[in-house]
């Protein structure tokens, strides 16, 4: 692959790949992009090999390996743009390739900005792999509007997120409520239906939630009581239970409530992170922008910790390349180039990450 000229090439390169399937992106200097995800992927007799099935009876076996040229690929598509995002690669079901993709909300936003009618720079590009709109917030916070809220504090933060941008920004109050929000609402409708099982799931799933809120309200009801619910208390309840954590763990609404202060980017060494007097100065958390269905991406966990949403996963490469002008290409990876606590590499471009700046190399 290394070696290959050209798109052709660069495909028969591929062909003999067995496993991890993996996402190949392709671009040359002639303008051509391109995409293909190799693997063998097997064509099974029946089921789709997402859960145990008995490998005794023959009747689940694999029957054939999908053909190379029917694996997920585009080349040079007339909209001139190809995404991947860790979203679902296909439109159809087949080939079977898994069941558990994450939500398109990162794809989506890319398409959005890429589909805009003009030329874009690397500087845009740049822009865009900073991007930090939230379309899980765009998506869910219009459920707040017409609700009604138990105090005058609630009512207000609530306008507020209506008047929102959803950038997750980290110097933003609006993250901070949204996130709180999302999380008691996360808990509030699955905890009752999934019981023991809410332990491992409960986290960050607002394509479930509003799958909940317009399709399936009868989820909004706790099975546990006797009382009807609906979607809209349990959406103003949620929120009520929300603003009184974070009043009771930060005080009144101030600039403690900012998302980089709860929020932060966790940077720990494989392995002295595990020993006690070195892990302080091995490991990192800065505060972090961006979130799970941000393009800046910084994945949230929902911890029991009001007011906490640290990030374990993340945009930790970045690169943008310009074909035309190879030499400035621009890179930062984080928090530094060597593995080795004590190279002066180990965290020296943490700094830069925070300050959105890249390295660039230029021949003079």
């Amino acid at each position: 692959m290394s070696r290959a000229q050209n798109w052709d090439e660069f495909r028969q390169a591929l062909r003999k790949l067995t496993a991890p399937q993996q996402n190949y992106v392709y671009a040359d200097t002639s303008g051509n992009i391109g995409f293909i995800a190799p693997a063998r992927i097997p064509i099974r007799s029946a089921g789709d090999g997402w859960l145990p099935v008995p490998g005794w009876d023959g009747k689940h076996d694999w029957s054939a390996i999908v053909p190379f040229d029917d694996l997920p690929a585009s080349f040079n598509p007339p909209n001139g743009v190809i995404v991947t995002a860790n979203n679902k690669l296909q439109e159809s079901d087949y080939p079977f390739l898994a069941r558990d993709w994450i939500p398109p909300f990162r794809a989506e936003r890319i398409k959005e900005l890429l589909g805009r009618d003009r030329t874009f720079s690397a500087d845009d590009m740049s822009e865009i792999q900073h991007d930090t709109v939230s379309l899980a917030a765009r998506q869910l916070v219009p459920f707040l509007r017409d609700v009604k809220l138990s105090t005058p504090l609630s009512q207000d933060l609530s306008n507020r997120l209506q008047r929102w941008d959803a950038r997750m920004a980290a110097d933003r109050i609006e993250p901070l409520i949204f996130s709180t929000w999302l999380k008691e609402l996360n808990r509030s409708l699955l905890q009752p239906r999934l019981g023991p099982l809410y332990q491992s799931y409960g986290s960050f799933h607002p394509d479930v939630i509003y799958l909940i809120l317009t399709q399936h309200p009868d989820w909004c009801d706790d099975p546990t009581t006797s009382e009807a619910e609906v979607c809209d208390t349990r959406i103003a309840k949620a929120f009520d239970l929300a603003v009184s954590q974070l009043v009771a763990r930060l005080g009144p609404p101030s600039d403690r409530w900012r998302w980089g202060d709860a929020h932060h980017a966790i940077f720990s060494h494989p392995l002295w992170s595990r020993v006690p007097v070195i892990a302080g100065v091995s490991n990192f958390e800065p505060a972090a922008e961006g979130s799970t269905d941000t393009i800046s991406n910084a994945a949230i966990a929902f911890p029991n910790d009001v007011g906490r949403f640290p990030s374990y996963f993340g945009s930790t490469l970045r690169m943008v390349v310009d074909l035309a002008d190879l030499d400035a290409t621009r890179f930062m990876i984080v928090p530094g180039q060597s593995g080795n606590l004590m190279s002066p590499h180990y965290s020296d471009l943490l700094p830069s990450w925070e300050r959105r700046q890249w390295l660039q190399f230029k021949k003079p």
